[in-house]
């Protein structure tokens, strides 16, 4: 089986000067939340050749957080979830908006990664700045 997760760099990007080289990634798992992450913080339209990558969630900042819109933003997250990041299966999805008046959303996600079976769990703040 051809492997699909790999290790890439670490995010932030760290570079060793005494060796000359660049901090992977620790794991499968560390490695699907920091591209989780980086997609998450891309704005749709800043990768010139890739512009409907990332997610505009701060089209949702000052909408509310009546059930309906928290709804709407479950949807975006599971639509961007499911076509950026093809190496995992979105198990469930939720916001939690209880301090959305002090400017955060936590995202909690559980997802499998499909070529090891391995289950885990993402609990992911936004904060709105």
């Amino acid at each position: 089986m051809e492997e699909t997760v790999g290790r890439g760099w670490a995010f932030p990007p760290r570079f060793s000067k005494i060796s000359n080289t660049v901090a992977l990634t620790e794991s499968d798992q560390e490695e699907i939340e920091q591209s989780l992450m980086i997609l998450f913080h891309t704005k749709q339209q800043e990768r010139l050749f890739h512009p409907q990558y990332g997610c505009n969630i701060e089209d949702y900042q000052f909408l509310g957080t009546d059930t309906m819109r928290i709804k709407r933003l479950e949807k975006l997250f599971r639509e961007i979830i499911t076509e950026f990041e093809p190496r995992i299966s979105l198990d469930s999805l939720s916001i939690n908006s209880s301090e959305i008046l002090n400017g955060k959303l936590m995202l909690t996600i559980a997802y499998t990664i499909l070529e090891t079976g391995n289950e885990y769990n993402m609990v992911y703040p936004f904060n709105f700045e």
